[in-house]
C-alpha cells in the first residue's frame, strides 16, 4: 500500500489515538505512517463493544433480579474474568465464584468488600449497590430496596470508550459514511 492510500476513516478512537501502519513511499521503501482508522477495523470494534454493552446490561439485570451479586456487574464493567479478578484481589477463584451468589455476597465482611471496591475504584457502598458515577443511583420502584442505574445510557457511564465509540458512529452516520 502506498503512503497516500493508508486509510484515514473516522473512528471513535481517532481523537484518542492513531495507529502506526507501514506503507511504501514514492521511492518504494517502507516507511511508518499514521492512520486515524480503517472502516473494517472500526466495524469489528463496534461489534465487540455492542457485545460488551449487552453483557453489562444483562449482568445489571441479573443483579437487580437477585440472581447475582453486584460483583458480576463490576466484573463485566471492568472487562474482568474470574482469573484476572483473582490475581488483583488475592481471593481464590472458588471464593470469587461463591461471592457471585447474592446470599453469600450479602454476608461478606467489609474487609473483603473493600478489596473488591479498591479493585473497581469505587466505595464499598457504591460496590454493594452497583452505583455508576455519583448521582446516577436510585431505588428501582419495581424492586424495593434494590438499586438501579437510572441514566439512559449506561454504556457511556461504564466505560469512556463507549462514549467515544458512539460519537464516532454519529459522525460516520448509520450507513458508515
Amino acid at each position: 500500500m502506498k503512503k497516500e492510500d493508508v486509510p484515514q476513516d473516522v473512528s471513535a478512537l481517532g481523537k484518542l489515538t492513531t495507529e502506526v501502519c507501514y506503507a511504501t513511499d514514492g521511492s518504494g521503501k517502507y516507511v511508518a505512517t499514521q492512520s486515524r482508522g480503517w472502516d473494517v477495523k472500526i466495524t469489528a470494534l463496534d461489534t465487540a463493544w455492542e457485545d460488551i454493552e449487552g453483557r453489562i446490561t444483562a449482568a445489571k439485570q441479573k443483579v437487580l433480579n437477585g440472581e447475582a451479586s453486584p460483583l458480576l456487574f463490576y466484573m463485566e464493567q471492568g472487562l474482568m474474568d474470574i482469573n484476572l479478578l483473582s490475581a488483583y484481589t488475592g481471593f481464590w477463584k472458588w471464593q470469587i465464584k461463591r461471592h457471585l451468589k447474592p446470599d453469600v455476597f450479602k454476608n461478606l465482611s467489609d474487609k473483603k468488600l473493600g478489596k473488591y471496591a479498591e479493585v473497581f475504584n469505587v466505595s464499598v457502598d457504591e460496590f454493594k449497590n452497583i452505583a455508576v458515577p455519583a448521582g446516577s443511583l436510585a431505588e428501582d420502584p419495581a424492586l424495593p430496596g434494590k438499586s438501579a442505574i437510572t441514566h439512559p445510557d449506561v454504556a457511556s457511564l461504564v466505560h469512556p470508550l463507549f462514549a467515544a465509540r458512539k460519537e464516532g458512529i454519529e459522525k460516520r452516520g448509520v450507513d458508515g459514511n
